[in-house]
């Protein structure tokens, strides 16, 4: 089921919050929006192969919803802890979250987001690199696996 963020800043405490399953119950009628856009199967049927899409509301839902941000916020201070310039996290975060190496474009690319981003704050660089991690999170490649 869909997970919200408490007051604190940090998912409730829900067990199932914290790792993916296989078999979920559902309520008739209502399947939480988190599965419906993403290709959730009819749960009264018996359904052997799913329906694959790449759709705008998969992408909305990675920029707009609080766990993702939560998630971004939190591949942000680990790539920050792990690596000390832009460019080390940059390479750190696509090798996280794509098991690979950023290409030169993907560099330049992330850069140059990292950079135009404008950030007020606190703490601006971190505000800025959770943003790139949340557009990475958000993309397709992270999203679909082949």
């Amino acid at each position: 089921t869909e997970r919200f963020l408490g007051t604190s800043n940090q998912p409730q405490a829900d067990p199932v919050a914290f790792y993916r399953s296989v078999y979920l119950p559902v309520v008739r009628d209502y399947v939480p929006r988190s599965l419906e856009v993403f290709d959730f199967a009819e749960s009264s049927m018996i359904v052997g192969t799913r329906e694959v899409s790449n759709t705008p509301d998969q992408g909305l839902y990675f920029l707009n919803n609080r766990l993702v941000i939560y998630c971004a916020d939190t591949l942000a201070r680990r790539v920050a802890d792990e690596a000390t310039t832009i460019n080390g996290q940059i390479e750190r975060a696509f090798e996280l979250c794509y098991g690979r190496p950023a290409t030169r474009t993907e560099k330049t690319v992330a850069r140059e987001f990292y950079n135009e981003f404008e950030s007020t704050g606190d703490n601006p660089e971190h505000v800025k690199l959770a943003a790139l991690c949340q557009a990475i999170l958000a993309s397709a490649e992270y999203r679909i696996v082949d």
